[in-house]
């Protein structure tokens, strides 16, 4: 009948745009998917990459460039952060991070600590310039090497989301093994860059990052506002 019909034209014209539109999409995983699941899938997928240096087709767009932009590398610390004066002395230099810093805090940071996540900012290097968040997550993040003044370019760390967010020039949410270095593997990130409107060049970059239980799409959303404000 009516009903039936619609339902089938329905489906068949949703189906494939849901299985083409799966690896093309911003978020690392729906409200549907069990972040379980999609940490051991993408550990199978890391781990092939890792064997072959070649990006299986499964593997969602945005990550599958920056897979392949760099080779695989073993994990291990990242290099040694600047001292408080080099710090000191970009945080002068990026007067426009500065002056949305104020912005930023008051968007995120409360939202973020309830979350389990912290905000980081960083400028047009990657170098983490300001970072705040609930202490048991910093503590966690400074075991990585995740710290004001250090460097998370994808040259530096591979995928991640401050330094794809810098290089793709667009919000991206990386999760759990999407994350270049294996060291990373239980973290997520959901990045965004602040453009300069005057030359459309990132000035810099933000993200919400936490542990894999943190992880939601709607992340990405809240972070896309806040830079957009």
């Amino acid at each position: 009948d009516t009903d039936d019909g619609t339902a089938v034209t329905m489906r068949a014209q949703t189906t494939p745009m849901a299985s083409s539109g799966l690896r093309d999409r911003a978020v690392a995983l729906t409200v549907y998917d069990d972040p379980r699941t999609t940490a051991l899938r993408l550990r199978e997928l890391h781990a092939r990459w890792q064997e072959s240096a070649r990006v299986p087709p499964e593997v969602r767009t945005v990550i599958a460039a920056a897979w392949s932009r760099q080779r695989p590398r073993d994990p291990g610390p990242v290099d040694e952060p600047l001292s408080d004066d080099l710090v000191a002395a970009r945080r002068d230099r990026a007067a426009a991070l500065r002056e949305v810093l104020p912005l930023l805090r008051h968007t995120l940071l409360a939202l973020a600590e309830e979350a389990g996540n912290e905000l980081v900012v960083c400028d047009a290097d990657g170098v983490v310039l300001w970072l705040a968040g609930p202490r048991e997550v910093r503590r966690s993040s400074e075991r990585l090497g995740f710290v004001e003044g250090a460097c998370w370019s994808e040259r530096a760390v591979g995928a991640n989301g401050l330094g794809t967010a810098l290089v793709d020039a667009r919000p991206i949410q990386v999760f759990g093994p999407e994350h270049s270095d294996a060291g990373h593997h239980s973290w997520v990130c959901t990045g965004a860059p602040i453009i300069d409107p005057a030359t459309m060049r990132p000035l810099g970059a933000i993200t919400l990052s936490g542990p894999l239980r943190t992880a939601h799409p709607n992340t990405l959303a809240l972070v896309r506002g806040a830079v957009g404000l």
